[in-house]
């Protein structure tokens, strides 16, 4: 794909991909900073990557919260509605332990806080670095991990985790 750029400013990208002036003073030198910036579409490259960059910063604020914020401590966090109301953990509860542990440096504690959850933090930062960089280069993002098999073992193994949790003999998964 190329970008499309007005023809008195800029011409299509050369063969080295960085976009040229083709008039005025730096004409036939690399344009300002934004120029250089330039993604597929026009978009600029920064803006591109402000979704996961976002996504990002909101990831790290709230581990800081949380690591900050002991949930250990009772009246600091709710009660997970579905433990409340049923008395059976979710696959969610033992999350925010988990992550608490987790930035303190406790690896085998938050392993044993919530498995599943542990287990999908590396998954869900690969997806991130994924998409990070296919917004970068303006691409859509290619992964195995969406399609259907993937999508439906996940699943399964969301409800296996969730059941074995709550029976006597899987009380090593619970929180």
């Amino acid at each position: 794909m190329v970008a499309v750029f007005p023809e008195e400013s800029r011409v299509p990208w050369d063969s080295s991909g960085v976009p040229w002036k083709s008039s005025g003073v730096f004409s036939g030198a690399v344009g300002s900073f934004g120029d250089v910036m330039e993604a597929v579409g026009g978009r600029s490259r920064w803006r591109a990557l402000a979704a996961p960059l976002g996504v990002l910063a909101a990831g790290v604020a709230g581990v800081a919260v949380v690591g900050l914020v002991s949930p250990y401590e009772a009246g600091h966090y709710p009660v997970c509605p579905f433990l409340g109301i049923t008395g059976w953990y979710c696959p969610g509860c033992g999350g925010l332990r988990m992550t608490y542990d987790l930035a303190h440096g406790r690896i085998a504690q938050a392993f044993s806080r919530n498995a599943l959850v542990f287990v999908m933090v590396p998954v869900a930062a690969y997806l991130w670095g994924l998409w990070t960089v296919a917004s970068w280069r303006g691409t859509a993002v290619r992964t195995r991990l969406g399609s259907r098999v993937a999508i439906v073992a996940l699943t399964g193994s969301i409800l296996v985790f969730w059941v074995l949790r709550n029976l006597p003999f899987g009380r090593a998964l619970a929180p």
